[in-house]
Parts: C-alpha cells; sequence; structure tokens
C-alpha cells in the first residue's frame, strides 16, 4: 500500500496484491486524486480510479464500470 498526502484535503492511493492459484495473479487499484470532505470519508476526485490486474506472464488488464468501497483508517 502507498498513501501520501498531496495537499491539506487530498491524498494519493495505490493499493496492490497478489491472489489467485499459487499467488500467480497481480492486482492494483489506484486512486490518484482521494478528496477528504470529512476526516472519515472520501472520495475519488477528478482523475478517478483505476482497477487493473495481471496474470501471470500476461499484460496488465484494466477492468472497466467497477466501482470500489474504500475504507482508510489511519492515526496521526
Amino acid at each position: 500500500m502507498v498513501y501520501y498526502k498531496t495537499g491539506d484535503s487530498t491524498a494519493h492511493l495505490n493499493l496492490r496484491w497478489i491472489q489467485g492459484t499459487n499467488n500467480t495473479t497481480a492486482n492494483s487499484l489506484d486512486i490518484p486524486s482521494l478528496e477528504f470532505d470529512q476526516s472519515t470519508h472520501a472520495v475519488a476526485g477528478g482523475e478517478g480510479a483505476t482497477l487493473s490486474f495481471q496474470p501471470a506472464g500476461e499484460e496488465m488488464q484494466t477492468l472497466s464500470n467497477i466501482t470500489a468501497d474504500v475504507t482508510i483508517f489511519y492515526n496521526n
């Protein structure tokens, strides 16, 4: 997971994980522009989000028409 603030109320989030038989599929959820409207709630900004997957030996494929809910817990 990569998470970093890009402004007072914005951040970039990238999650990557491995799944599948013998852990052969890489997945990525990239949200380049999270906009925080409350301290506990954020939405994807104008740049949207990308969900991709890559089976072993194949090219990265981006999924379309996907909705994802992401909850982030953090401590200052």
